[in-house]
């Protein structure tokens, strides 16, 4: 068996219609597994724990943030249906073929680096914890090698790794979901008190999910372009993050309010006393672990290949993939996620308002293909973009705002650039 069996070698390529099987359902099973997590418990949690917000107030708030994330993500996973190409050589034809490798491809990259060592890193504690509670000693960075070494072997064999693995790990998530509200139910239904936060910071929970689901915008082409036709894809992957995201949400502020955890994986394993139950749900936190972050390598592989073609699909997974384990032994990255989620959201924010303008408004939600190396009005504005985000007051949720903001402005700019040609 060759490479080409073994390995997703396709590349920049338009997917052959032949190839092209993926049904609303497998996107459902991916989108729902890839989305419940440790990592994307945090926000809901911390509206409980830190916001003060109760359980409920959480899960709305929270989940107010995403779904409008979400239906941008899914509208811009259209290249990929229609055309069968990656995320970021489409972007080619709405920044620029230079705009798109030299600048949007390697903050794309980037971003899906840097989450990789943090899931990678947190998976490793996880399994360090539980090896450690059994008394069996491993180094920790060892085992975080290790880890991360079969998340990029799974990402280099593509998506077909992944839908299967969707397949037969939904019914183990949706167990362990079970398992853990049996288990929070031992100490009763969340307290539907009112909590101690207000309108603002619901708008500031709301808008820091927002903020963090945005960037999908410049990846979900990636895996839409399997899709049997352009509803399977865009409803597939919308309704999968929804459903997803619920339970990421529910689980997470349960965590917090029955617990005061904000992981939900660890906070009912640790309090279940029933082995099959503390199974399970040790199972659901690995397998949700290792599918987002396969998903992450994939992604940022082809991020990569974007900017530098003549690597081809393989060697710049492995360039990704060496470049991740590196990093993914560095738990400092982690310790230090406040600065590195920052400097990126400035990058990240402008350019997924504009790349979500540039296809919605001014193409149509049809690419038109590439005109030009530059396009100097999508690149001036998310330079003014990330100024503008750079000196934002934290208390004014800079994330949503600039997004808004620059969308807009992308837009009215669009308009009168319009208005101008024609009437010359």
């Amino acid at each position: 068996m060759g490479y080409s069996e073994k390995f997703e070698t396709i590349g920049l390529k338009p997917v052959p219609d032949s190839m092209k099987t993926a049904s609303v359902w497998d996107y459902i099973r991916m989108q729902a597994a890839i989305n419940v997590n440790a990592g994307n418990m945090l926000l809901p949690a911390l509206a409980v724990l830190e916001g003060g917000l109760t359980f409920y107030e959480a899960v709305l708030v929270t989940l107010a943030g995403a779904v409008p994330a979400y239906i941008l993500v899914s509208v811009m996973s259209l290249p990929g249906s229609r055309e069968g190409i990656p995320a970021q050589f489409a972007v080619r034809s709405l920044l620029g073929s230079s705009g798109s490798m030299l600048f949007s491809s390697p903050v794309r990259t980037l971003t899906s680096l840097y989450w990789f060592s943090v899931q990678a890193v947190g998976g490793a504690y996880l399994i360090h914890s539980l090896l450690g509670d059994a008394g069996v000693s491993v180094p920790f960075t060892a085992l975080t090698v290790l880890l991360a070494s079969i998340m990029v072997f799974t990402a280099m064999i593509g998506f077909q790794a992944m839908r299967t693995f969707a397949v037969w790990f939904t019914p183990v998530l949706i167990l362990g979901a079970a398992a853990m509200i049996l288990t929070f139910l031992g100490d009763g239904l969340p307290d539907a008190a009112s909590g101690g936060g207000g309108v603002s910071t619901m708008i500031f929970y709301g808008s820091l999910v927002f903020v963090q689901y945005i960037s999908g915008v410049s990846t979900s082409s990636d895996l839409t372009r399997y899709a049997k036709s352009p509803v399977h894809g865009t409803a597939g992957l919308f309704a999968g993050n929804t459903i997803g995201f619920i339970f990421t949400a529910v689980l997470g502020a349960w965590a917090a309010a029955s617990g005061g955890e904000w992981n939900a994986f660890l906070s009912a394993a640790e309090r279940t006393e029933n082995q099959i139950l503390f199974l399970v749900i040790i199972m659901a936190a690995l397998g949700s672990m290792l599918i987002i972050n396969v998903n992450n390598a994939y992604t940022g592989g082809y991020s990569l290949l974007n900017s530098i073609p003549a690597a081809g699909r393989l060697r710049s997974a492995l360039l990704f993939g060496g470049a991740a384990v590196l990093l993914s032994a560095l738990p400092q990255v982690v310790d230090r996620a406040e600065e590195f989620i920052s400097v990126l959201g400035m990058f990240i924010i402008p350019l997924s308002a504009v790349i979500s303008g540039e296809y919605i408004f001014v193409h149509k939600n049809k690419l038109k293909g590439v005109k030009e190396k530059l396009n100097v009005r999508a690149g001036l504005i998310t330079i003014l973009g990330s100024t503008v985000y750079f000196f934002f007051p934290p208390s004014f949720f800079p994330g949503i705002t600039v997004f808004l903001l620059i969308f807009a402005v992308y837009i009215l700019v669009s308009i009168v650039n319009k208005k101008n040609s024609a009437g010359h």
